[in-house]
């Protein structure tokens, strides 16, 4: 599998939405990255979110310019639940992986003008 298991969607506006998410022990790319204490890599991650953007907000990836920020503060292990945000505000996508009061992952990516 390479993708997470969405088990729910929150449009918040044509460019904000919030995705539920459920890291399965069974993607991919746990595979490897570290065997005996597997965790999702932070590329995955900012893959995932350009994904979801495309998919859910129209906005092909291909039209990044830059990563203004990137920051990882505690890592994915396999069978977490998350939420992922993402929204566009002029020409930022910026996204955020978090659970309640636990920030996993964030991120700003500039758009071409």
């Amino acid at each position: 599998m390479k993708y997470p298991k969405i088990m729910n969607t929150k449009p918040l506006s044509e460019t904000n939405i919030t995705l539920e998410l459920c890291i399965l022990e069974d993607i991919v790319y746990f595979s490897g990255h570290f065997p005996n204490q597997p965790i999702l890599p932070g590329i995955v991650q900012l893959d995932w979110a350009l994904h979801y953007a495309n998919e859910y907000l129209c906005i092909n990836k291909e039209k990044f310019r830059h990563i203004q920020q990137m920051k990882f503060t505690q890592v994915i292990p396999p069978n977490t639940k998350l939420f992922l945000d993402i929204r566009l505000e002029s020409e930022i996508l910026s996204f955020k992986y978090y659970h309640k009061n636990t920030v996993y992952s964030l991120g700003k990516l500039r758009i071409k003008p």
